[in-house]
């Protein structure tokens, strides 16, 4: 695809694009950007992930995003089968959750999931 030259008179356009990358960067750092794509990205709240995509969808676009499973409170990703991957082989490949406290860190919002931390 083929750049088109912005004309002079749409400057202020041009220059609120330059800030693209650090709206994009913000999404990314809290987790919003469920597609992105030439310049395009579809934003969805957390709530919003886990109702429209599932637990599954939702730690998928987390991971996406680079964040950890057990830093949202979960024990591990899930595979597409819906069972929990050995953290070891993560890319993200973080420490345990609690391991630092030694202990774990369920809040009551987690225990109705069977793979949130128990």
């Amino acid at each position: 695809m083929q750049s088109k030259e912005i004309p002079d008179q749409k400057v202020p356009g041009r220059l609120a694009d330059q800030h693209w990358s650090e709206v994009m960067d913000a999404a990314k750092r809290y987790g919003f950007v469920a597609q992105a794509y030439g310049g395009t990205a579809l934003l969805l709240t957390h709530r919003v992930q886990l109702e429209e995509y599932g637990e599954g969808g939702y730690l998928r676009i987390q991971k996406m995003c680079g964040h950890c499973a057990r830093d949202l409170g979960y024990r591990g990703c899930l595979n597409d089968n819906g069972q929990i991957l050995d953290c070891a082989l993560c890319a993200l490949n973080r420490p345990e959750a609690g391991a630092a406290q030694g202990g774990e860190t369920p809040s009551a919002q987690q225990k109705g999931s069977p793979i949130w931390v128990k």
